[in-house]
């Protein structure tokens, strides 16, 4: 099926689904009255969006050359070069099998530096500096 073919259908459709009734409403102009983005933005939107979330991811997969929808990283590069740089993202990982214990000692083993902690242990504090009502919290 030829692109053109594919967007007059489905813009035949939004326009179904948007008017109803109202067959002879011009796609455009429904669009702009209804605040909605034209079908061949969205879909490039869509495509370019999960495009780059599966490069950062290190999904993606490039062909030598670029064919069918291969060919959006190549109007990426072209629109939006900032998506072709490296990214920093880090993906969350999440580990349920250690487990932890809270330990709230008393005032007087933080002022007298009497606290033993277990090696390798997070400590999280609030030290009431900060405007009434809020506390600070730090981690170190």
């Amino acid at each position: 099926m030829e692109l053109s073919t594919a967007r007059t259908m489905l813009e035949r459709i939004q326009r179904l689904a948007i008017a109803g009734p109202i067959r002879t409403t011009p796609t455009a102009a429904m669009e702009i009255l209804l605040g909605l983005p034209s079908l061949g933005l969205y879909i490039k939107n869509v495509a370019m969006t999960s495009c780059y979330r599966l490069k950062t991811l290190g999904h993606w997969i490039q062909g030598s050359v670029p064919k069918g929808y291969m060919q959006i990283t190549t109007v990426m590069a072209r629109e939006a070069p900032t998506t072709m740089m490296k990214s920093d993202r880090m993906v969350s990982t999440y580990s349920f099998d250690h487990s932890f214990k809270v330990i709230i000692p008393k005032k007087e083993a933080w002022l007298n530096s009497k606290l033993q902690l277990p090696s390798g242990s997070s400590v999280v504090y609030t030290d009431g500096s900060c405007s009434t009502g809020n506390r600070c919290r730090s981690l170190y």
